[in-house]
């Protein structure tokens, strides 16, 4: 088939994306596109080959040695659970006032000493008490007499 017809999608590799439309840009060029159905498709080994990127074995190796070097760093865990406690603090909507520097800033104090202390470079248990970001909030915000915006005021 040639031409432009309007509403049908055309096939993987020409120069359109998804349903070709009339267009004046290029009419001079006239360009003919092929026009696929689903079952021209289903016995079709090149199309399928076609798009699978080639796995480079030793790539996977080393990105796997990276990844497993940076769980061993206690400065990448550090960010990991600062960053969530930021993410708690955020979708919990929890306003400091102008303290908010200063719990952040305690927080990360409170991680760096676990881990100087503890001489460990293991990710930290899901019930450890630094982990319980809602205890941590409110330890951190009795030390500024902070009230959270959670409970009432009188």
């Amino acid at each position: 088939m040639s031409g432009n017809r309007i509403g049908i999608k055309s096939a993987k590799g020409t120069s359109t994306s998804g349903y070709v439309t009339k267009s004046k840009v290029n009419k001079n060029l006239n360009k003919q596109h092929r026009y696929l159905h689903d079952s021209d498709m289903e016995y079709s080994d090149e199309e399928q080959n076609k798009n699978k990127r080639q796995i480079d074995i030793n790539e996977l190796v080393k990105n796997k040695k990276i990844k497993l070097n940076n769980e061993k760093n206690p400065n990448v865990l550090i960010n990991k659970y600062f960053n969530n406690f930021i993410d708690y603090i955020e979708d919990n909507n929890i306003k400091f006032n102008d303290h908010k520097d200063d719990i952040l800033h305690l927080y990360k104090q409170k991680l760096l000493d676990y881990y100087k202390s503890e001489k460990t470079n293991t990710e930290l248990p899901r019930a450890h008490d630094l982990l319980n970001y809602e205890r941590q909030v409110k330890l951190l915000s009795n030390k500024f007499n902070i009230d959270k915006g959670n409970t009432l005021q009188y």
